[in-house]
């Protein structure tokens, strides 16, 4: 894997050594063929055993920024006894299968062909019957890549919805809440559009690995009902969503009953943090524990690992029993400026300012599908010069902040990492690294 990102001290090639071996390890094929075995006409699938001489037919379909590679990881395992299928992912993620139909659709906001690949999915659901087998491989970003609105939604009703809670600051959770009531696809709408014996295998890309939420759970019953007039009147939206959406929201009260459908999870933010932290080992470094959890405001994430004295080589906080710290984990970002980034990117601008002035320290954030926000870079790679070097090129740190652009703020400092798809979707992952003594670690 070429990953673009230029580290400036002996820390960051380490940060960077780490992640992308992360990144390489957590594929979703590898996945994928780590959880599923054939053997003979038993396919393994985890603890679950499937009889394939049970089937007339055998599909493999998903949606999500991992599911391409995911279906590869299928297609090694099962070869030629894949009659076809159908998996959707995001625009300039799709690679060819050999039995399996893929469709591109965008993402973080949906788009026409996201509505074109809802109904495809639909189409294709509605072809099956109960001899057939679907092994469905579900990550995260499907909840804008595969669409289908209740009636009386227009796609511009969910692209204005879908923007104002990407803003909002609110938690998967909550979004779902909202974005469920909206389609005929999610909480458990595809599990009433199959006929068939459904298998899902999930890379999850949320915390506690919570069906309902993953996709927003096209396979699963929804969660228990969040106060709805709760969550519109704290949000405000309520005097911002159209009118025809907070219309629907109102009526669809309740949902269908849902056929039970079996899922296995292959992969997680927490086995990530897992992996790398074996990595950080190998190469010598000394993790402090973990993998610990990233949630809450993407600013204050980072302002608490600094309270708690997890961050390695600040002033009165130096801790010589360890030189590295791993967290996994999603944070959230209010947004009320007009500049560029996302969540990783925004974090990393606080860690700047709180290594300012530490040559021996990196500290990279990066999100593990390789896209952070609506930008092409997956996160940021920073050291102790960072926040000088960014405002010699006219970028001051609360400036950032508040036009919430910290892009061209690490455009302009050269602390940009970009991967391109990376077969993957655990959550975002964080590297904080003081530099060791060169004899302690191994060479990259």
């Amino acid at each position: 894997m070429r990953i673009e990102a230029t580290p400036r001290n002996r820390a960051g090639e380490l940060a960077l050594e780490i992640y992308r071996r992360t990144l390489e390890a957590i594929r979703g094929d590898r996945l994928v063929e780590a959880k599923v075995s054939l053997d003979g006409d038993k396919l393994i699938v985890d603890n679950l055993v499937l009889d394939l001489a049970g089937y007339e037919r055998v599909f493999v379909c998903g949606t999500g920024k991992a599911s391409i590679a995911m279906g590869e990881g299928l297609e090694n395992v099962l070869g030629d006894r894949i009659d076809g299928g159908l998996i959707v992912t995001k625009s300039g993620h799709a690679e060819p299968l050999r039995n399996i139909r893929t469709m591109e659709a965008g993402h973080p906001v949906p788009d026409a062909a996201s509505l074109a690949a809802g109904q495809a999915m639909l189409d294709f659901a509605a072809q099956t019957n109960a001899q057939d087998l679907v092994l469905f491989v579900l990550s995260g970003g499907a909840s804008a890549l595969m669409e289908a609105p209740v009636d009386g939604i227009s796609l511009e009703d969910l692209q204005t919805v879908n923007q104002q809670l990407l803003a909002s600051g609110a938690t998967i959770l909550t979004m779902n809440a909202i974005r469920s009531r909206l389609s005929r696809i999610k909480v458990g709408g595809l599990a009433r559009a199959f006929a068939a014996h459904v298998v899902c295998l999930v890379a999850s890309d949320v915390q506690g690995n919570r069906l309902s939420v993953i996709g927003s759970g096209p396979f699963v019953s929804p969660p228990q009902e969040v106060p709805l007039d709760d969550i519109l009147r704290s949000f405000g939206f309520d005097r911002t969503f159209p009118e025809s959406v907070l219309r629907r929201l109102q009526e669809r009260s309740g949902h269908e009953a849902v056929p039970l459908v079996e899922h296995r999870i292959v992969g997680d933010a927490r086995i990530m943090g897992e992996i790398a932290i074996r990595f950080a080992r190998e190469l010598g470094l000394s993790p402090s524990g973990g993998p610990w959890t990233l949630s809450g405001d993407a600013r204050e994430a980072v302002r608490l690992y600094d309270a708690k004295g997890m961050v390695p080589d600040l002033p009165s906080r130096m801790d010589p029993t360890y030189n590295c710290m791993i967290a996994t984990g999603e944070t959230t970002v209010v947004v009320s400026g007009a500049g560029l980034g996302g969540r990783a990117q925004e974090m990393a601008v606080v860690a700047a300012q709180k290594i300012a002035g530490h040559p021996d320290v990196a500290w990279l954030i990066a999100g593990s599908d390789g896209t952070d926000g609506p930008t092409d870079a997956a996160g940021a790679l920073v050291d102790g010069e960072t926040l000088a070097r960014a405002a010699a090129r006219g970028f001051e740190y609360e400036k950032t902040l508040a036009d919430n652009d910290s892009y061209h703020f690490h455009e302009a400092a050269g602390t940009l990492v970009k991967t391109g798809p990376t077969g993957s979707n655990l959550n975002d992952i964080m590297i904080v690294v003081s530099e060791p003594s060169a004899r302690d670690v191994a060479p990259l």
